[in-house]
C-alpha cells in the first residue's frame, strides 16, 4: 500500500503511522513489516553531511561515584534533538565492549555508555577507528558486527562517562598500548579536542554546557572550552 511505501521512503515514521493509522499499525504482522521498512530506509541513507560529537562528564573536583544518571541525560538529549522519533528509532546505546554496534539499526544518535578511553579504543579496533566513527565530516563507512558489517549513518555521537572532559579528550590522543602490547605514540591533541564542539559537566544539582573556543572563534585552536 501507499502507507508501507511511505514508511520505506522515509516520509512517514512509525510514530506517525501509530497515531494516524492505528488499525493498520496494530493489524497482525504489520508492525514487524513496518519496522523492517523503517530499518531498510535508514540503512540506505548516505552518510550525513556533518556529524556532531558531545561529551557528558563530571567536573574535575567532583567525587566520582560511578553511574550518576549521565546515560539517562544522554537519552533525553537525543530525544530532544530528534523529537519525532521513538526511542528505539532515535538512539542506539553502545554497551557491549566486543561488538558495540551489533544492534545498530541506522539510528541518528549513538550513545557510548560508560566507555573508558582504552575501552573505546578497543571497541573500535584502533585510534583510526575512533577518528572514523567520530569524524565530523564523515564519508560512508561500515563497522564490524557479528556475521557481517553495518552501515554507519549517525549524525550524533554522545559519550557519557564520569571522567572530566579534558582528561578523556587528552586520553583519546595520548600514547596507548593495544591488546597486542604494541605502543602507539601520542597524536596532536587537536585531533580529539577538535571533534567535540560541546561538552557538559554534570553534578547532582547542575548541568553546565561548555563550547569549544575553536568553533566559537573559528580558529584551529581547539584546546579550550568556555
Amino acid at each position: 500500500s501507499k502507507l508501507f511505501q511511505a514508511v520505506g521512503q522515509g516520509t512517514l515514521t512509525l510514530k506517525q503511522v501509530r497515531a494516524q493509522e492505528p488499525a493498520i499499525y496494530f493489524a497482525k504482522g504489520n508492525l514487524a513489516h513496518l519496522q523492517k521498512l523503517r530499518q531498510d530506509f535508514m540503512l540506505h541513507q548516505p552518510a550525513p553531511r556533518h556529524r556532531t560529537n558531545y561529551y557528558i562528564g563530571s567536573p574535575v573536583a567532583a567525587v566520582r561515584k560511578g553511574r550518576t544518571g549521565k546515560t539517562q541525560l544522554a537519552k533525553l538529549f537525543a530525544r530532544m534533538l530528534y523529537p519525532d522519533l521513538e526511542a528505539d528509532e532515535c538512539y542506539h546505546v553502545a554497551t557491549d565492549a566486543r561488538v558495540p554496534l551489533q544492534n545498530y539499526k541506522g539510528q541518528p544518535v549513538i550513545i557510548w555508555d560508560d566507555y573508558s578511553v582504552p575501552g573505546l579504543l578497543a571497541a573500535l579496533g584502533s585510534r583510526e577507528g575512533v577518528w572514523q566513527v567520530f569524524d565530523d565530516h564523515p564519508s560512508a563507512s561500515d563497522a564490524n558486527i557479528k556475521y557481517g558489517s553495518v552501515r554507519l549513518v549517525h549524525a550524533v555521537n554522545i559519550i557519557a562517562k564520569t571522567t572530566p572532559y579534558a582528561e578523556y579528550l587528552d586520553g583519546l590522543a595520548g600514547q596507548f598500548a593495544d591488546a597486542n602490547g604494541n605502543v602507539h605514540k601520542a597524536e596532536d591533541r587537536n585531533q580529539s579536542w577538535g571533534r567535540f564542539p560541546v561538552v557538559f559537566e554534570v553534578t547532582p544539582s547542575s548541568i553546565e554546557m561548555l563550547v569549544n573556543r575553536g568553533f566559537v572563534d573559528d580558529t584551529d585552536d581547539f584546546l579550550a572550552f568556555q
